[in-house]
C-alpha cells in the first residue's frame, strides 16, 4: 500500500514532510485542502499560506532545531489556526516531528489538518460488524456522528422522533454508551471513523 492510500484511512487531512519541509506525501482530503487554495496551497513542492502572519508562524513550526523526541518517537512542534479567504472557518493544522526511530537523526515532519465543516464519513459496515448493529440502527448512528439532530435524522430514515430514539437506546446498549456525545465520540475515535470504503 503506498503512503498515500495508507494516510486516506485518516479522517483528517494529513500531510507528511521531509525535513526540508517538502511534501513527500498527502492523503486525499489534504490535497483537496491544498488544491483550494484558500488559506494554504503547495507551491514548487512546499506548503505555502496565504497571509503573511500565517507564512510566519508556518515558517517558524517547519524550521529550526528539532526538539528531543520522546519515548514514542513524536513530538508536537505546535498548533496553530489559518485563517482562509472564503468565509469558512480557520483552518487548524498541527505540526507533529516524527523520528524513524530511536536515536535516529533523520526527522520528518507530519502536518494533521482539519477543516471545520468537512463531515467524517463513518463505515456504517463497520458499525454493524464491531456492534452487532442493525442496519437502521448503524444508520442512525452514523448519521449522528455527521452532526444530525435527531429529527433530521427521523426525516431522513423515515420514522418518527421517538422510534428514532428507541434505536438510539439500543445503539447505547451495544456500544456501552450512556449519551449521545458519548456516542459520538465511541465512534470517532474507532476504526468506524477510518476512511475504507
Amino acid at each position: 500500500m503506498t503512503d498515500g492510500r495508507l494516510l486516506d484511512l485518516f479522517p483528517m487531512g494529513v500531510v507528511r514532510l521531509d525535513g526540508e519541509a517538502r511534501v513527500r506525501a498527502a492523503n486525499r482530503l489534504a490535497r483537496r485542502i491544498l488544491a483550494a487554495g484558500d488559506g494554504l496551497e503547495l507551491r514548487s513542492g512546499r506548503i505555502v499560506a496565504s497571509r503573511r502572519q500565517d507564512a510566519a508562524t508556518l515558517a517558524r513550526l517547519f524550521g529550526g532545531a528539532c526538539p528531543r523526541a520522546s519515548a514514542d518517537g513524536f513530538h508536537v512542534r505546535g498548533v496553530t489556526q489559518i485563517a482562509c479567504s472564503s468565509q469558512r472557518p480557520k483552518l487548524t493544522v498541527l505540526v507533529v516531528d516524527a523520528h524513524a526511530r530511536p536515536g535516529a537523526s533523520a526527522t520528518e515532519i507530519v502536518l494533521f489538518l482539519h477543516q471545520p465543516g468537512v463531515e467524517i464519513p463513518v463505515c456504517e459496515a463497520t458499525l454493524r460488524t464491531l456492534h452487532g448493529l442493525t442496519r437502521t440502527e448503524a444508520r442512525i448512528a452514523a448519521l449522528l456522528v455527521a452532526g444530525r439532530a435527531v429529527a433530521r435524522i427521523a426525516a431522513e430514515v423515515g420514522s418518527s422522533v421517538n422510534t428514532v430514539r428507541t434505536h438510539l437506546k439500543r445503539v447505547f446498549s451495544k456500544v456501552d454508551v450512556a449519551s449521545q456525545s458519548e456516542l459520538i465520540r465511541a465512534v470517532l475515535c474507532g476504526p468506524a471513523a477510518l476512511r475504507l470504503q
